[in-house]
């Protein structure tokens, strides 16, 4: 029982240490990111939720240009998904002052070209905090440490921009980024054969 809210205590010691330090980011992504993607549109069906907003906040910081139509912009982060869970962390029983649960925070998201064909497949990134209550408390969200919400949507920044920094990306990025200068190139062959085959007919015959 002891080492139990002894443990719990130090979740909760690291996770005020954490928030008091503030939110910085590893490095400036705008160095790590593709080229293409230092213009970025992120569509959501939530805009004003907390994660979106300090996404936005946090690229916009490292000098990522987030503009507001995807028509501005050659790659869409289309964030399909927010999901905030809960479980409880071990047993309860009346002679404990304190509750452990296990908080969940769960982003999936998706990365679309200007044509709106999937660069990448559905990726997922997700983190998890566990928190006491005391024991008479009612477990619901207006009791909840804000400070555990925050500092997880922090770690799922981080992993978020990781993930779009890596080898993998960058090179899905890349290939996409060619086969639309080959259509595009295939195209303007296309228009300009028709435009001459135009031109031909239409000539007057000796």
């Amino acid at each position: 029982m002891r080492q139990r809210l002894q443990l719990l205590l130090l979740f909760l010691i690291i996770s005020l240490v954490m928030n008091g330090c503030g939110f910085h980011l590893q490095g400036s992504m705008a160095n790590k990111l593709p080229p293409q993607m230092h213009t970025l549109y992120i569509e959501t069906t939530t805009p004003y939720d907390a994660f979106i907003l300090k996404l936005k906040n946090t690229l916009k910081a490292e000098k990522i240009n987030v503009v507001s139509s995807a028509d501005q912009a050659p790659i869409t982060l289309d964030i399909t998904a927010i999901n905030k869970t809960s479980s409880t962390f071990g047993n309860q029983n009346s002679t404990e002052t304190a509750n452990a649960y296990t908080l969940f925070y769960i982003i999936n998201y998706v990365l679309k070209g200007a044509d709106g064909s999937v660069i990448m497949p559905p990726q997922t990134i997700h983190t998890s905090e566990v928190i006491s209550l005391p024991a008479n408390t009612m477990f619901d969200n207006s009791n909840l440490p804000q400070t555990s919400y925050e500092n997880m949507e922090n770690i799922l920044i981080q992993k978020l921009l990781t993930q779009l920094s890596s080898k993998n990306t960058i090179a899905a990025v890349t290939q996409y980024q060619q086969s639309s200068q080959t259509e595009g190139t295939k195209s303007d062959v296309t228009d300009n054969s028709k435009q001459t085959n135009d031109d031909s007919s239409s000539s007057p015959s000796n």
